[in-house]
């Protein structure tokens, strides 16, 4: 079978799915539910999510652009509540399970060196901005000063300037895919039809 004719096919048919599925009440639902689970389990990339239900229901593609930071936002929250309040052995034990000692490592590297500013960065690269609130938690566990002394940041200032980030990101990319895809699944209609 021609490439051509296979992603003209795929294509097709995500177009009839998407106009199934454009009013449905449960899409921003499931996309605010999925980007939150996202942030513990990483099973399918925040950004996908996001272009597919952007291409979904294209209308609600502002949001969908900020269903993502506030999905990320109580993400990163929950993660710093838990390694403030845990025991500093569970969160290594964690971080040592899951095998994520180099993004740690690189985590506490880019807070020492950017500080609250990391978060930022973070969100707009798609490095995993839980690890950084983790360690500002973390260190706020043994004394409400140290994060600010290790890191030059504070829960609020991180938080604050990771959602920026996210804001940016996701809201430049539902933008483009929302107005890509309407010239794109007009094109498929048109093609269709003759």
């Amino acid at each position: 079978m021609n490439l051509k004719r296979l992603e003209r096919r795929i294509l097709t048919r995500w177009v009839r799915f998407a106009k199934a599925h454009r009013h449905s009440s449960r899409v921003p639902f499931i996309l605010f539910l999925i980007l939150f689970l996202d942030g513990f389990l990483v099973f399918i990339p925040s950004l996908v999510c996001v272009i597919a239900a952007t291409t979904i229901s294209p209308h609600r593609w502002l949001l969908y652009g900020l269903l993502m930071p506030l999905a990320a936002t109580c993400n990163n929250t929950i993660i710093y509540l838990m390694a403030k309040h845990f025991p500093s052995e569970w969160t290594m034990q964690l971080v040592g399970m899951f095998g994520l000692d180099l993004f740690w490592d690189s985590a506490r590297e880019a807070l020492q060196n950017y500080g609250p500013f990391a978060t930022f960065i973070g969100a707009l690269i798609g490095l995993p901005t839980q690890l950084m609130m983790a360690l500002i938690g973390f260190s706020e566990l043994k004394s409400p000063e140290t994060a600010h002394q290790i890191f030059g940041a504070t829960f609020l200032a991180a938080i604050s300037i990771g959602l920026v980030g996210h804001c940016l990101k996701s809201l430049t990319v539902t933008a483009i895919t929302r107005f890509g895809w309407m010239k794109l699944e007009n094109k498929i209609e048109k093609s269709n039809k003759s």
